[in-house]
């Protein structure tokens, strides 16, 4: 494993913690996001905090934010084509049998890996042991693995001492209908980072030169359960009513190359701005007139969170819970359904 900051696990008299499960630290993750938004808003020096992620760091600059503030993050160095699991389950036992901890806490939509914390949780006497569900994930294909994903979460059922939730749907995929024993943790942020600003607007429009546009908003990872595909298609059928449109997507991630390639096969090129990640998504956000988020499932997503906060109306995929609707210009639409937008310049298409 590397390790990224500098080590304070025999510091003496603080409780010694290890956050498994956040993947590939990178800014458009929600997980990475909350602990983010966790961290830097607690008084950290009473603590040694490991973060724990199977693959290569995606945004150095989150990373170094999160160093600052004294935590040491680990990575597994998890290459395509290997074992995961195997890897996983050999990082977790190197670090939980080193090093004496006080708290292992488990954010994973894998429930492998919610199982693997809860073992050497047990194994190596960690006291406290938190399960906390981030996704609502959909139903498993193969029966094989929802046969494997129950023995597992009855295991982690039996041996976590507590568990969280940001949304009830997430509790209900992770834990079961029956279990009610959980707290949910909803998603915070900084309501003042994302207050809207009609100059920030301004200049940011004026960079990215979309002045006189109607400007479609995306921010999050470039994956399968982000469901791009179907945003470039909401797009491509919103431009024939309206050619002043721009479709403007911040993030990463392993579809990245291949939505940008639908989005030229769909001779939108011109049209769609692919901006990777940024560090400056409060200010992105004041640019846009509205954002759209057609998710095939979610937990309690942090940028839904946060564009709300910055005032803009909402158009999400119905699969989305119901909880993180925290104003009126949200609107839930079935995945096969047309709607109308009306953006921040109350422009319909």
């Amino acid at each position: 494993m590397k390790q990224y900051g500098i080590e304070n696990i025999n510091q003496d008299r603080k409780r010694k913690i290890l956050i498994t499960g956040a993947f590939n630290i990178n800014l458009g993750g929600g997980i990475s996001q909350f602990l983010f938004n966790m961290l830097s808003n607690m008084d950290c020096s009473g603590f040694c905090i490991h973060i724990y992620t199977s693959g290569e760091i995606i945004s150095q600059y989150l990373a170094d934010l999160l160093i600052k503030y004294g935590i040491v993050i680990y990575t597994g160095n998890w290459k395509e084509g290997e074992a995961l699991r195997e890897k996983v389950y050999q990082d977790l036992e190197y670090l939980t049998s080193l090093y004496n901890y006080d708290v292992i806490h488990c954010n994973s939509a894998k429930v492998w890996i919610n199982y693997y914390s809860c073992y050497f949780g047990i194994k190596n006497h960690i006291p406290k042991r938190i399960v906390h569900s981030h996704s609502a994930l959909l139903p498993r294909i193969k029966p094989e693995v929802q046969k494997q994903d129950d023995i597992y979460r009855k295991y982690i059922l039996e041996h976590a001492t507590d568990f969280l939730s940001c949304s009830q749907k997430a509790a209900t995929w992770l834990y079961g209908p029956e279990f009610q024993e959980y707290i949910i943790l909803k998603n915070g942020i900084n309501l003042e980072k994302y207050r809207f600003d009609k100059e920030i607007r301004s200049k940011y429009r004026k960079e990215l030169e979309i002045e006189n546009k109607f400007v479609i908003g995306h921010v999050g990872r470039f994956a399968e359960v982000k469901n791009h595909k179907f945003l470039v298609d909401i797009f491509m059928e919103i431009t024939r009513h309206n050619r002043d449109s721009i479709l403007l997507m911040a993030g990463d991630g392993e579809l990245f190359e291949e939505i940008k390639y639908k989005a030229e096969m769909c001779g939108l090129k011109d049209k769609c701005m692919f901006l990777g990640i940024r560090e400056d998504v409060p200010e992105l956000l004041q640019a846009m007139d509205v954002f759209v988020l057609p998710s095939l499932f979610e937990g309690f997503p942090v940028y839904l969170v946060e564009a709300q906060a910055s005032g803009l109306p909402c158009i999400i995929s119905e699969e989305i819970t119901e909880e993180v609707c925290l104003c009126e210009e949200v609107k839930r639409i079935p995945l096969n359904r047309k709607c109308k937008i009306l953006g921040r310049r109350n422009i319909k298409i």
